[in-house]
């Protein structure tokens, strides 16, 4: 169920824009059925918008069907479980001094979707209790929604830190607490009284954290300090002269299930135990740093050496350093002949032959198979083949899946074509890849041997997928900078064969797009038009390194 909640006569609340979003997900294929809730206003002002409603044929349609429900005006005793019963609350606001809405919902624990306007964007963690999309833009709300309504762990996972920051943020004792500090004649003489008056953010290191730390080293003198800002809460410990990495692996939900449709038997998370599993089947890669303790229990935890940072060098030397060190990755861990490995020669078989989306869900089930050996045996969605993954946009979005603008579907069908046409889908085995190679994830040992942390996104694909993503999204420019041309050459100059250099530039484009259309369902439009340029200058550079015959 989807809420707003506000007065419809008000302007600025963007009830108009939300029917507008609405009547865009109608439009859409393969979405789980929703309903929506209209609460607030006078007799009079609703039926204004029944009147509208029933104007639209989309809407009409959805409200003959009992899925769009105006309530009108309500006790203020009767939000609280209004709100608790709603999968996500919108606040499409297109002004908004403060955005009470938003706070009442997240403190019933309800994911916010709202307009990224006035007090809205400090009162929402973007990405973490809810989505901020882009003001007046329907098409990037509507694609926002989508995402909710695909994936229930999402929902889930946002609706509980919503709760946490809300009541940290905006309790009544935490509220009157910063009023009475106002006022008090010390803080009006302070310096820092603008930081003073921050609400408490989340704390990272919880007494229960340092203590299993604590626990570990078995000594209460050691020093511990926030170290990363990434989605697990990692740690610098210092034991004497010696340093350490404790990184806890939290909860985080599936990028792929918020995307992608139908995932059937995979799971909607990742992260945790999928993350800490991940890790252990790496333990002995010779590009991992050293394991010094691990704990499965509560929120997984493991602790290895530190190593220190690699050193700068010149982008060309960077490219050969990393792509030897993902070579060695490739080579660990063969996998071996097996049941799994049959299924998935089968089910790869399958969907070349039909290229449809049952086939599609039938490989994503034998991929997860095959790389549950490494997640603790929980079946993930896993893109391991780049061929697959451009077949698996193009299947999607003649279907209709997302919302996305013509010129990103025009440009995106171009690409895909040109890469697949006349080309048969190459069946290799899969290797290992590091999955998520990052200029902060290289270190080095007392050796001078290259290190890579972080196997948490670790996979079996098929082709150089790490080099891909090294040459995409890190090393000489992010993703937000990359062109098609400077990436097409890093390809020609480290790839030796033509099929290395083929499906290391379908992983390009599959991963490009993949981003693109993630960052667009997260309310982030930039990439789309990144992505559009990427793409722009990427059939010339493709011919140009003789990576398309």
């Amino acid at each position: 169920m989807i809420l707003f909640a506000g007065r419809p006569s008000d302007s600025r609340k963007g009830l108009p824009l939300f029917l507008e979003a609405v009547a865009i997900l109608t439009t859409l294929s393969r979405l789980p059925a929703f309903s929506v809730w209209i609460v607030g206003g006078s007799p009079r002002e609703v039926s204004s918008v029944s009147r509208l409603i029933d104007r639209i044929r989309s809407l009409h349609d959805l409200r003959l069907k009992g899925r769009i429900q105006l309530w009108g005006r309500v006790e203020n005793a009767a939000l609280a479980e209004i709100y608790s019963r709603a999968s996500v609350t919108v606040v499409p606001s297109h002004r908004e001094e403060f955005g009470i809405v938003a706070v009442e919902a997240m403190m019933c624990g309800s994911p916010v979707v709202a307009a990224r306007t006035g007090g809205l964007e400090d009162i929402i963690a973007d990405g973490l209790t809810g989505t901020l999309f882009t003001a007046d833009d329907a098409l990037g709300f509507a694609a926002t929604l989508t995402a909710y309504l695909r994936n229930h762990h999402q929902r889930e996972l946002h609706g509980e830190s919503a709760r946490r920051r809300a009541q940290s943020y905006f309790s009544k004792f935490e509220t009157l607490a910063r009023v009475v500090q106002l006022y008090e004649i010390d803080f009006v003489e302070s310096k820092h009284s603008l930081e003073q008056l921050k609400p408490n953010r989340e704390e990272l290191l919880t007494h229960e954290r340092m203590s299993r730390i604590k626990a570990i080293f078995g000594d209460d003198q050691i020093s511990v300090n926030h170290a990363t800002k990434g989605r697990h809460p990692v740690f610098s410990v210092e034991v004497g002269e010696n340093r350490f990495i404790a990184k806890f692996f939290t909860r985080r939900f599936s990028l792929q299930a918020s995307l992608f449709p139908d995932i059937g038997e995979l799971s909607p998370e990742r992260g945790g135990l999928i993350s800490y599993y991940r890790e252990l089947y790496n333990r002995e890669n010779p590009l991992a740093p050293t394991i010094r303790s691990l704990e499965a229990t509560g929120e997984p935890l493991i602790v290895s050496q530190w190593y220190r940072p690699l050193a700068e060098v010149s982008d060309e030397v960077l490219d050969n350093i990393v792509s030897k060190a993902l070579l060695r990755c490739q080579s660990h861990l063969p996998l071996p002949e097996c049941e799994a490995l049959t299924e998935y020669e089968n089910a790869l078989s399958c969907v070349a032959e039909r290229q449809d989306s049952p086939s599609l869900q039938k490989f994503d089930l034998a991929s997860a198979k095959l790389n549950s050996r490494m997640t603790g045996e929980r079946l993930t969605q896993c893109r391991t083949h780049p061929q697959i993954e451009l077949l698996r946009f193009q299947i999607l979005m003649s279907e209709n899946i997302w919302p996305l603008p013509l010129e990103f579907q025009s440009r995106t069908h171009q690409a895909i074509e040109l890469l697949l046409d006349r080309q048969e889908i190459i069946l290799g085995r899969p290797s290992l890849a590091h999955g998520d190679p990052k200029p902060e994830h290289l270190l080095v040992d007392a050796m001078g041997e290259l290190l890579i942390a972080d196997f948490e996104h670790s996979r079996y694909t098929v082709g150089p997928c790490d080099l891909a993503l090294w040459f995409t999204f890190t090393g000489v420019r992010s993703r937000m900078e990359a062109s098609a041309v400077e990436v097409c050459e890093r390809i020609d100059k480290q790839c030796k064969t033509w099929q290395e250099r083929y499906l290391c530039a379908c992983w390009v484009v599959s991963e490009v797009i993949f981003f693109a259309v993630h960052r667009f369902l997260s309310g982030d439009r930039r990439e789309l038009q990144v992505t559009q340029n990427f793409l722009r200058d990427l059939p010339i550079s493709l011919v140009k390194n003789q990576i398309i015959r």
